[in-house]
Formats: structure tokens, C-alpha cells, sequence
């Protein structure tokens, strides 16, 4: 392999905000889980791959910022643990103290748009998650611009949940998700306890 020279090539100019040096400082965060109002502060088209069910659609990623947390995850471990993840998740009121450091961080969720091939349950997630974010009313349409446009700056209390699968025989812990059928709670309604999904 050719020896490279620093004048064989030029690199673009990187900025490195203050927000950076947090999140480099800070180091990576494992995600949250628990209950918080959030802000929808983008959205972005995708293609979302439904392997187990043999299709893929047109989506989009939502990216939320955390403005308050109401509720936190804490693990519950037995006494001894079998493992380190030999846990339960119970949710805890949170209090200033825990809220603060998730002020700011952001969650992200896909939502699947309507594919002849989706199951009921993917429809009716994509409508709940239009009613809880008021994108919609009763007897109205779900349109495009709507995911593009009208959700940017919409509030919403959203549930987040640990993310486990096995693999090999293994208990793994993934990045925290939102919980499928009740993760979005309309802010407007003020209802403290989530919304069912059986209720749309």
C-alpha cells in the first residue's frame, strides 16, 4: 500500500459545538426508561425493513427531546443476583434530582406508514400515535405533510421500556425503546395514567 502524504489530500472543516464537548465529557448515556413530556423536534424519512413479516414500507424516525421526566426506571435486583441482569424495572416518580440529568436527551421512535402487506396492529399505532401527538381529530386524514411539517414542535408524554431479546441463549439489554401499544399519552388531555391502546 502507497505511503500517504498530508498534502496528497484535504479534509472539510468540523466544527465542534459546546454540545458535543457535553456529550464527549458526559460519555455515553444508556438511554432512558421511564415516563417524560417530550417535544417532537424532528422527523426523517425512511425505509423500514419488516424482515420476520417479508416487507418493507416508507416510514419516519421521530426524534423527541426530553423536557420533564414524571417517571424514572429503577432496577430491583434480588438478593443475591443470579446476573447483571437479573433485575426488575419497577417506575419511581421522579424527583428534580433525577429529572434534571435527562433534560435535553432525546428519543427516537419509527413510526411505519400504511403498507397493504401491514399487520391491524401497525395501522393502529400509527393512528394512535397521530391522535396522541393532535396531529388529528376524530373523521379526519393522516396526510404526509402532517408527518413532515405539522408534528415538528408537538408535545407528548411518552413511556419508554428496556429493550430485551435473547440471543444464543443470552439475556441482552438494547437500547431503551417506546413501549409498542401504549408509549405516547396526549399532554393536552393532562391524564396521569397511560392512555390503552385498546381504547383507539
Amino acid at each position: 500500500m502507497p505511503e500517504i502524504s498530508w498534502d496528497d489530500f484535504d479534509t472539510e472543516a468540523e466544527a465542534v459545538t459546546e454540545e458535543d464537548v457535553k456529550e464527549i465529557e458526559e460519555g455515553p448515556r444508556g438511554g432512558f426508561v421511564g415516563r417524560a413530556i417530550c417535544v417532537c423536534i424532528g422527523s426523517t424519512p425512511k425505509q423500514i425493513e419488516f424482515r420476520h413479516a417479508g416487507y418493507s414500507c416508507i416510514g419516519t424516525t421521530l426524534k423527541f427531546e426530553i423536557e420533564k421526566v414524571l417517571e424514572i426506571g429503577v432496577k430491583q435486583f434480588p438478593a443475591p443476583p443470579k446476573s447483571d441482569t437479573d433485575y426488575v424495572m419497577v417506575f419511581e416518580p421522579a424527583t428534580p434530582g433525577m429529572s434534571e440529568p435527562w433534560e435535553g436527551e432525546t428519543i427516537t421512535d419509527d413510526v411505519a406508514f400504511s403498507n397493504e402487506k401491514e399487520k391491524p396492529a401497525m395501522g393502529k399505532r400509527r393512528k394512535m400515535v397521530a391522535l396522541k401527538l393532535g396531529l388529528i381529530k376524530p373523521g379526519e386524514q393522516i396526510l404526509k405533510s402532517m408527518w413532515r411539517d405539522d408534528i415538528i414542535g408537538k408535545r407528548v408524554i411518552i413511556t419508554t421500556e428496556e429493550n430485551r431479546y435473547e440471543k444464543d441463549g443470552v439475556t441482552k439489554i438494547g437500547r431503551p425503546q417506546v413501549n409498542f401499544f401504549n408509549g405516547y399519552e396526549s399532554v393536552e388531555s393532562g391524564n396521569e395514567t397511560a392512555d390503552k391502546f385498546d381504547d383507539i
